[in-house]
Parts: C-alpha cells; structure tokens; sequence
C-alpha cells in the first residue's frame, strides 16, 4: 500500500494514462502529464492516441521519459499505472521506470481522516473521474493534489524540518498544538518598530538591554531587521522543542533537541548575526 508523504512536495510531475488489460497483455491508448514547479503548471506532454507501431512506440516512451525525468510522479492510480510504466519502458526503451511515485487516492484518504468535513472532497473526485480529455484531467490531479496539500499541511510553512519525520501521532500532536504558539513575522516586525521585538521574542533582558543603549545607536537596530527572519526561527525552533516535550511516546527520535546558540557560527550564519550577537547572546 502507497504511503502518505507527510509534508507538501512543490516540484512534481502529474501522469496520467488510458489503457486497457493488465500486464502482460494491455494497451495505452493515451497519455498525458504535467511538469509543475512551486506549485504552478510549467509545461505539458500529450500523445492522445499512442502509437502501436514498435519503432514509434519507442520514440514516444522516450518521450515521455525525457519529460518525466527524475521528478516525483503524481497518479490515480499507482497499483495499475507502476507496473504498466515499467513493462512499458522495458519494452521499448530497455529501462526501469524508477521515480518515486505518490498516489493520489491514498492522499484522499488522508484528507478524509483530517479534515471535519469530507464531503467537499468526495465530489470533486467525482467531478475529476468524469473528465475525459487526458490533459484536463492531470490539471485536475494537480488542482486536487494542490488543494489536499493544503489541508494536510499548510501548517507546515516556517516549521523546523525534523517535524516532518516524526511518527504519525507526534506530527499530529505537533500539528494541533503548536501554529497557536508560533511567533508570527508580522508580530515581530511591528514590535521591531516601536523597540519591544526581543519582548515578542522572550528576551526581555535583552529588550531592556536594546533599549537603554537606544537600539545600540541605531546600528543594533538596522541589524535587527537584517536579523529578524533568523531571530524568529530560533524562537520558533525552541517553541517547537517545548511543545515537543509532551508529544505521545512514539518511538521518539532521541536525536531531536533544541541547541541553543552558543556564540559559535557556522560560514553561513555569522553575517547574518552581526556584530552584536555575543554581547546580545549574554543577555538573553
């Protein structure tokens, strides 16, 4: 059974195929597929009667192989469509058909457990076995798929990355409970305005620090708003550590913690943190 990818996939390629029988004896009639690219449709393949002759046979599995590459592969049905995919490619082009692939049914079925009403969902998968046209209906794969990812994990935005390998109870306990805790940028910008960011941020003597000094002349101050994307992801890592702490003992991964900063840098985040960020790490 196809298994859920738990976070949302951006760049993918949807594939859809007509054919009848099973292998070894079957016949695609048609194919077609859409290369997306954050999100959006930035290219098409369609052969809407596929040839029967061997030699262009070939030529269009090399086709649609080219087109495919090594993106993810979204499908409707991937217990019919992954071995014809892989007889089809063994037959005329000598290759396996490797890509990993994602059924879309199996993210149904996921959204259905999710969300307080399915119901919307159901019909819209109604609607999309009803398309014919094999183009219209990978652009109803794609508007489905795009629609169910964000049900599924539009919370996912600005979250640390271990969450997404959490076992599934953790992730979900980890999903309810901690967007109402997240610092929020917008937040964090409007308190950067009137002097109190570090405040939001859970720093207060840091704060009173920033204040005194007059925003360290005004240069702390541009630094910061430099800094605050990076600043808020640190509260936010160490928010998602606490919260963390509480989740269900579910094999818990024993490599996951909270690092604080300990005034070391790596090459990539020393600019970022500026000249103040030892004396501002000691008043944290």
């Amino acid at each position: 059974m196809a298994q859920l990818l738990r976070r949302r996939i951006y760049n993918y390629t949807v594939l859809t195929l007509d054919k009848e029988g099973s292998i070894p004896d079957f016949e695609i009639f048609s194919a077609a597929a859409i290369r997306v690219r954050d999100g959006k449709e930035v290219a098409t393949y369609l052969c809407p009667d596929f040839p029967t002759d061997a030699k262009k046979r070939t030529e269009e599995v090399n086709r649609l192989r080219t087109f495919i590459g090594n993106d993810m592969v979204i499908t409707c049905d991937i217990s019919g469509m992954t071995p014809v995919m892989e007889s089809l490619y063994m037959n005329s082009i000598e290759a396996f058909f490797t890509n990993a692939t994602l059924d879309l049914l199996t993210v149904e079925e996921e959204v259905e457990k999710s969300v307080p009403d399915p119901k919307p969902f159901h019909e819209r998968m109604s609607h999309f076995h009803r398309v014919v046209e094999p183009l219209e209906r990978a652009r109803g794969m794609r508007e489905i798929y795009e629609e169910d990812a964000k049900a599924l994990f539009g919370y996912q935005e600005g979250y640390p990355y271990w969450l997404c390998s959490l076992p599934y109870e953790e992730e979900r306990y980890m999903a309810k409970r901690l967007p109402s805790k997240r610092k929020k940028f917008w937040k964090a910008l409007l308190c950067w305005m009137v002097g109190c960011h570090y405040f939001y941020l859970g720093h207060p003597r840091r704060n009173i620090l920033y204040l005194l000094t007059l925003g360290g002349c005004f240069l702390w101050m541009l630094s910061d708003l430099y800094r605050l994307p990076v600043l808020l992801d640190v509260e936010n890592g160490r928010i998602a550590a606490e919260v963390y702490k509480n989740a269900p003992k579910v094999n818990r991964p024993s490599i996951i913690r909270w690092a604080p900063y300990t005034g070391e840098d790596s090459a990539d985040e020393g600019g970022r943190r500026g000249l103040m960020s030892g004396l501002m790490h000691f008043f944290r």
